[in-house]
């Protein structure tokens, strides 16, 4: 009778510690996938060629100043040199609520490109700040925190120097505020970001 027992506790603690590891591999493989997903969706932002694989994340959220979100950051590189920074956050902001949006910066805090990756905006009307529906959104190519200067980084109804959707200004100014609040957190922080970088990409190299 012990015996037996003995025997049923040795294959119930066999079969427990196979289910574990396959859950774990498991778990492991689909967590791969997720990360593969979220950089190839990243890296989309950026022109064909601009860097070479894979991102870097940086393990600590970039805060947001004057709100209570954050950012998640990635940073790409090209023979070992700085390439851009994209900073993946949302705006709870728009007319429908939130708007998530992706922003690609050079080292030195230039907008290289923005996208929205999703939202609840109108359609025919709020969802011009898709860049697939409109032109909109290719307005902050090039500029930075400080170009145009910071006055001017609001919509033109207010006296700002950034086109409002007609009939779609509450999401056109949530997303020009959001950029501008972006582009202010990795001004105040881009030194410590890349110096992150550099030692989070020394760890993963090695």
């Amino acid at each position: 009778m012990i015996q037996t027992l003995l025997k049923t506790l040795l294959l119930t603690l066999v079969f427990a510690g196979a289910l574990s590891g396959v859950h774990r591999l498991t778990s492991e493989r689909i967590d791969e996938q997720k990360q593969n997903h979220v950089a190839k969706q990243l890296a989309s932002i950026l022109p064909p060629g601009y860097f070479e694989p894979p991102l870097y994340p940086i393990t600590e959220p970039l805060m947001i100043p004057g709100t209570n979100h954050i950012a998640t950051v990635h940073l790409a590189y090209q023979n070992e040199q700085p390439r851009a920074a994209l900073l993946d956050w949302t705006t709870p902001d728009g007319y429908s609520g939130d708007i998530r949006l992706l922003l690609a910066l050079k080292p030195d805090g230039e907008v290289i490109a923005v996208r929205v990756l999703d939202h609840r905006e109108t359609p025919g009307l709020g969802d011009a700040i898709e860049h697939n529906k409109s032109d909109w959104i290719q307005q902050f190519e090039g500029t930075s925190i400080n170009t145009p200067a910071p006055n001017g980084w609001q919509a033109d109804r207010l006296g700002g120097e950034f086109d409002t959707i007609s009939s779609a200004t509450i999401t056109s100014s949530a997303v020009i505020e959001a950029i501008a609040s972006a582009l202010r957190a990795y001004d105040r922080e881009r030194k410590t970001l890349w110096e992150q970088g550099a030692g989070h990409r020394q760890t993963i190299d090695d």
